[in-house]
Parts: C-alpha cells; structure tokens; sequence
C-alpha cells in the first residue's frame, strides 16, 4: 500500500489531536484521510492511499494504520465513510424502526451485513443502506465511537449547504469509474442517484437520460463538478456542451484551508471525504 497523495499545513500538531477531528472515506480503490479543526473548521491534512484490491476492506484499514500510527490516537469524534451504490431512502414521516426488515429488501443485505440507518435532518428523509460486520467490528476495535455513514450523506448535507437561489441546480460528483447526481428545484430536492460508466460515450449517455428525465432546463440549471480529477477534466467538454454555467463547488463554504494545502492539492477530488465534517 503506498501513500499516493499527503499535504500538511504549518498549524498541524499531531499532539494537539484530541482537540480534532479525523475524517476517512473507504472507496472501492482507495482510502482518504483529513484531520481538521471543527471549532475553526480548518483543514489541516490529507491524504489519500491506493488500496490493494486482494485485500478486505479491514485489511488495507489495518496495513494504513500501521504504516500512519497517527490515525489511531485519541481524537475529539472520529467521522467514516464508506463508499456504496446499495441504498434506499425512506421520507422521515414514514420510517418505522419496527420496518427495518421490510426496507432491507430494497437492499442488496447479504448474510454478514447489518443494516445501517443515518438522518438526512435537511431532507427529512432516512438513509438506509448495509455495512460488513466485519468491517464494522474493525471501525469499532480501531477507534473511539466513530460515527459511521455512508458516502452519499456527507456529499448530500454538502449540497443542501452550497444551494443558492438559482432556479434549478445539478451537482455531479466523480468517482473513478462512477459519478452522483444530485437535483434541486428552487432548492427543493429533487432526485439523486449513482451511475457506473467505462466511456465518455456512456458518461454522455446517462447525462442525456437525467437530462430529458428530470425535464431539466439546460438555459437556466447551474451545474457544479467535483470528485476525481481525471474524470472531471476527461467529461468537462460533455457537460459544457449541454449547460451554459457550469462551476466547482465552493470549498470554503464548508472549511478553510491554508496556502500550503490549497496551492498543491486538488480539493475538489476530496469533495465528499471534507463533507463528511458536515455530517453530526
């Protein structure tokens, strides 16, 4: 496993880490890293790791700690993540705990899963997904009462933050071979969902499809692009040829970052792990 990417600014203390914040989000390739300060909400380092797909989940988690002992020490609440296309949603005003069975079968559950249930609170809506028992013990064995989700909630209460009053907006956020899409209507939200793809042709494909399904209005809605660098660079054309603004989300909106950070990382391809301080 080795370290692809690692930025730091001149304020982190590693000593100082009960009075932090540590952020991970588990993707199908790759762990990434952030600590930072909630009171001030500074970011004060990143990092991003390859993962060896041989291994489980735990495993690659195991083998980063072991190489950054840091990530294990006493912080002041512990933030995960973890990346999934197997979700449902259930409005707030409908969700029964005593259901929970009957909305595992919206769910892809398997034998040595648990059913994992986190509170959209701007939505009003429940996020239910499955999480592996065994990755879950890991979590609890490795660190102090982390509050666990899923990828899609940090990215969701970012949205709901950055919304303006624009008549309709579209956020897409990249993935290696995969990209979510949010829409809001005068801030109302609409729609969201995720899509794999192996082609700029196929990318191009389910955009057009969100485009004429959700009857949006490409002269008015405003488009904001983030996730992996290359996918955004290598689908900026296709999205430009369809809307007239297009932008990246505001990074400052949700935390500060210092020169010596903003100057060499690219920020946008950490957008849901840096939301994920969002989430309470």
């Amino acid at each position: 496993m080795n370290t692809k990417e690692q930025f730091s600014d001149e304020l982190y203390q590693v000593n100082e880490s009960e009075t932090k914040d540590l952020l991970i989000q588990l993707g199908d390739h790759y762990i990434s890293y952030a600590i930072i300060n909630p009171e001030q909400k500074i970011l004060h380092f990143l990092a991003r790791t390859r993962t060896n797909s041989e291994f489980s989940a735990q495993q690659n988690l195991d083998n980063l700690i072991e190489l950054n002992p840091h990530l294990v020490l006493k912080y002041r609440k512990v933030k995960i993540c973890v990346d999934t296309n197997n979700f449902t949603f259930i409005p707030e005003d409908l969700y029964d705990d005593d259901l929970i069975d009957e909305y595992s079968r919206y769910i892809n559950s398997g034998l040595n899963t648990e059913i994992q249930v986190s509170t959209l609170k701007d939505y009003s809506i429940k996020n239910i997904s499955s999480i592996d028992n065994a990755l879950k013990q890991t979590f609890a064995l490795r660190f102090d009462k982390p509050l666990v989700n899923n990828s899609i909630s940090p990215l969701l209460n970012a949205c709901y933050l950055l919304l303006t009053a624009d008549p309709s907006e579209l956020f897409i956020n990249f993935n290696e071979s995969s990209f979510e899409a949010a829409y809001f209507i005068e801030s109302n939200f609409i729609f969201y969902n995720q899509y794999k793809y192996e082609s700029a042709e196929e990318f191009n494909y389910y955009l057009l499809n969100l485009i004429e399904q959700l009857e949006i209005h490409l002269n008015t809605c405003k488009v904001r692009v983030s996730g992996n660098s290359d996918q955004r660079s290598q689908n900026k054309s296709i999205i430009e040829k369809y809307f007239l603004e297009t932008s990246q989300p505001d990074i400052n909106q949700i935390i500060q970052t210092s020169f010596s950070i903003s100057s060499k990382a690219d920020l946008q391809s950490y957008f849901s792990l840096i939301s994920l301080s969002l989430c309470e």
